[in-house]
């Protein structure tokens, strides 16, 4: 068996992977640490731990029977957060297939999303005019939240969901 784990975002090659009837076991990297893995399949669901904490109490995954609608339901909807130097940042995204449309407002100027496209848990996206200059994004989901890269600007924003 082989793979990657996902953990708080942080991503690890799946090693010595084995995989016995309905249970596999595996070892990856995490925080420069090597841990220990083992799971349970169960119809659409898997029962994972990490062996140094036991069974008791499992990470239980489910199947994604269908990748397009989840990347949909998972990036469809209203985001918010501040850029760096504080200003608000808003992005309300429309998924349907690969297809990503929408508004991008930040800082009270609002421009419609064009060249909007989802690959998986990624996209990209391009806004404008703000501030006189298209804006082209590239962003991501971990867990709840969109990471949100900003060509040309520093470090990625977190913008989390507008309930």
């Amino acid at each position: 068996m082989t793979g990657t784990l996902t953990r708080n975002g942080q991503a690890a090659a799946i090693a010595d992977g084995k995989v016995s009837k309905n249970t596999f076991t595996f070892k990856a990297i995490l925080n420069g640490q090597t841990a220990g893995f083992t799971g349970e399949i169960d119809g659409d669901r898997i029962k994972l731990w990490m062996d140094r904490q036991g069974a008791e109490k499992p990470a239980v995954l489910k199947r994604i029977k269908d990748v397009k609608r989840a990347a949909e339901a998972g990036f469809t909807g209203k985001w918010q957060g501040t850029t760096a130097s504080g200003r608000p940042l808003v992005v309300d995204l429309n998924v349907h297939g690969q297809q990503l449309t929408g508004r991008l407002t930040l800082a009270q100027q609002s421009a419609d999303i064009s060249e909007g496209k989802v690959e998986g848990q990624t996209f990209s996206l391009t806004a404008g005019p703000l501030d006189g200059r298209t804006v082209a994004c590239n962003g991501r989901l971990v867990g709840g939240e969109v990471e949100l890269t900003v060509q040309g600007v520093g470090s990625p924003l977190t913008l989390k969901r507008v309930r």
